[in-house]
């Protein structure tokens, strides 16, 4: 026969167990390391191209298990970055290296873990974009080549933020096309 002292030995037990496995849980959500803040923010525009990528983690991270991929997508390439972790290992920052490129869609992928491997999002990375601005920033930087034509003779190459240099190489280049133009030119009637 069950006594009253037995009821609510089992109610106790019970509400024990549910609160353990609760705060079980509620531990578990607490320890997952996640990303407070990135700067520039998620989808921002107009951000300069050369301005470092800031993420800031809710916890010390593991610098060998956590790193961040830029994707280029308007030129469909890796983009190249120098990380740097703060000294809590807290803060990531990313300098592009080169600038990204002017009115590019950028989009970012931080994966890790912190200094216990609890994963960053479940294990699944962190995606954001953002898109930099275009145009003159006066910021000195140039793209990696440049090349136009000036006039029909003369081709000139722009690698550097100095003055295009002549191209050495390619000074006949008008009269090649010339040459080649004239296989093209249709014979008139009865010539051969």
């Amino acid at each position: 026969m069950h006594t009253l002292f037995d009821f609510s030995r089992r109610v106790l037990t019970r509400r024990f167990l549910v609160g353990m496995f609760f705060l079980a849980g509620f531990h578990l959500a607490l320890a997952q390391p996640a990303i407070i803040q990135t700067v520039p923010a998620n989808l921002a525009t107009g951000v300069t191209a050369s301005a470092p990528v800031v993420f800031t983690f809710s916890t010390a991270m593991d610098t060998t298990a956590t790193s961040a991929t830029f994707l280029d997508l308007t030129s469909s390439g890796l983009a190249t970055v120098i990380p740097v972790w703060s000294a809590g290992n807290t803060v990531l920052t990313c300098t592009p290296l080169p600038a990204f490129g002017s009115g590019h869609n950028i989009e970012w992928f931080v994966s890790g873990q912190d200094t216990l491997a609890n994963l960053l999002n479940s294990g699944a990375p962190v995606i954001g974009s953002f898109t930099t601005g275009s145009g003159g920033g006066g910021s000195g930087n140039t793209n990696l080549m440049t090349g136009f034509a000036v006039g029909r003779v003369w081709e000139y190459n722009q690698i550097s933020t100095a003055a295009p240099l002549l191209d050495t190489n390619n000074p006949y280049i008008f009269s090649d096309h010339v040459k080649c133009a004239a296989f093209e030119l249709p014979f008139a009637e009865g010539e051969s």
